[in-house]
């Protein structure tokens, strides 16, 4: 559907009270190159009777400019330094914030809000000049006004400087500050330092993220290239019987062994790979996005609100992951869940300083991350939690996975960016290992196509 949208000026809110002028080291798990992205979010409100007359773009913007009093890194810049190292200087400069107002009720928006959001770029505007991750702003914000009452929050935020976690922090900490709080109700803790290589450091472990691939066949296995390869994005959403039917492909002896994270992934990984149509001999990959603060292998201080993460991968050809049963491609994605340990992640930390900071690699490479239960779902700044809120855009190799209510039942979504071609065997493949049950559960949100910048 097409959108009308009306924008005030874009401005900087800084912090309501004179910060500290310094400048800070990130850690050496948040500069690494993988992360050097803006990532959209957007949280849906309905009306509620008892916010009525109420500015959600105002209280949040007032509410906002008293958090960034204690999250004063976050409204400074970044520069890099030596081996390409991040520092922010806390200039208090502030983040952007847009107010804006939409011809439209949240009822009339439907599923244009779900992943990949073809709304997205009315929803959160992209102001010239504020991509970069050095010497921009590090966090986006627009409040959309709608005609019913409700609003949506658009935000993108710099992945440098905080996790989905430590963004979900921030945000509570406002909905603190519009309450009448004078300070946070969790103390943030900077502490960037907790994840500083070690002296000297030393790589322990194997890193199948981080290897040199063969850039040779790239083009060929991507479909990417120097001639602005046309590529889709597609949200594929999966409820209870479409989860069962998956299920279903495994031995009975192992249905009740894995979550559906670790299931989906498995499933739409070896989906993906032949998609691609890799040479059988290639090597393939999938790397999870694990969490320190769901896997508590390195215990974290309450209020830091860095990257706390690591992205083991396996590898394997790809012969026997397209041409073995489910049961394989499972097997080797919980095997890089369970790589997740402390001695990992140090020797993640020490790779970085080592290697320069470099990129997971792309080639025939599929990163997964689960932000269902980040918290996000729970920010509630008075009118009720939000019908949606989540992630909403793939990158070409990285998927997010999130949850939804339709009806009584819990879905999960899970975007995909590819290039046409491969976005349409990929669908006939997904359709192909499915039960009937499963087709009538499957659902496409199908955005506009973009253009390739890799």
């Amino acid at each position: 559907m097409g959108l009308s949208v009306r924008r005030q000026e874009a401005e900087l809110v800084a912090p309501a009270k004179p910060t500290p002028t310094e400048s800070k080291e990130l850690s050496d798990i948040d500069d690494q190159g993988t992360l050097r992205i803006q990532v959209p979010a957007i949280m849906a409100y309905k009306s509620t009777p008892s916010m009525e007359g109420k500015d959600p773009a105002r209280m949040i913007k007032e509410a906002l400019a008293r958090a960034l009093v204690y999250y004063y890194p976050l409204a400074g810049r970044l520069r890099e330094g030596h081996n390409r190292k991040l520092i922010v200087d806390c200039t208090g400069e502030g983040v952007l914030f847009i107010e804006a107002d939409a011809a439209a009720t949240l009822e009339e928006l439907g599923e244009g809000l779900l992943p990949p959001c073809p709304l997205l770029d009315e929803l959160l505007f992209d102001v010239p000049g504020s991509q970069g991750i050095t010497g921009c702003p590090v966090l986006l914000f627009q409040v959309t006004r709608l005609t019913c009452g409700g609003f949506i929050l658009g935000i993108r935020y710099n992945h440098t400087m905080c996790d989905i976690f430590g963004l979900v922090q921030l945000l509570n900490a406002t909905i603190d500050m519009a309450g009448g709080a004078h300070f946070p109700s969790t103390q943030p803790l900077w502490r960037r330092e907790l994840f500083k290589a070690r002296n000297p450091p030393f790589i322990t472990r194997v890193h199948h993220e981080f290897e040199e691939g063969d850039t040779k066949r790239r083009v060929v296995t991507l479909q990417q290239d120097n001639t602005n390869q046309v590529l889709v994005q597609k949200s594929f959403s999966f409820g209870p019987k479409a989860m069962q039917a998956i299920r279903n492909h495994l031995p009975a002896h192992l249905h009740s062994t894995c979550t559906n994270f670790e299931l989906l992934s498995a499933y739409l990984w070896r989906c993906r790979t032949i998609a691609l149509q890799p040479n059988p001999d290639d090597t393939v990959r999938v790397t999870c996005i694990v969490s320190l603060r769901s896997n508590n292998c390195v215990p974290l201080p309450s209020g830091y609100y860095g990257n706390a993460l690591a992205l083991p991968a396996v590898a394997t050809k790809a012969k026997p992951l397209c041409e073995s049963s489910l049961e394989y491609a499972l097997k080797l994605v919980k095997e890089a869940k369970a790589k997740m340990n402390e001695e990992y992640l140090r020797s993640v930390v020490d790779y970085m300083v080592l290697k320069g900071r470099p990129n997971c690699i792309e080639h025939l490479n599929w990163i997964v991350a689960d932000t269902a239960h980040c918290g996000i779902e729970k920010v509630d700044f008075g009118w009720e939690l939000p019908v949606y809120s989540g992630v909403v855009r793939s990158f070409p190799v990285i998927s997010n996975f999130g949850r939804l209510k339709k009806g009584s039942e819990n879905v999960i979504t899970v975007p995909m960016c590819l290039a046409m071609p491969i976005m349409s065997r990929f669908e006939h493949e997904v359709l192909r290992m499915t039960t009937e049950t499963m087709v009538s559960d499957l659902v496409y949100v199908k955005p506009p196509t973009i253009r390739s910048m890799l």
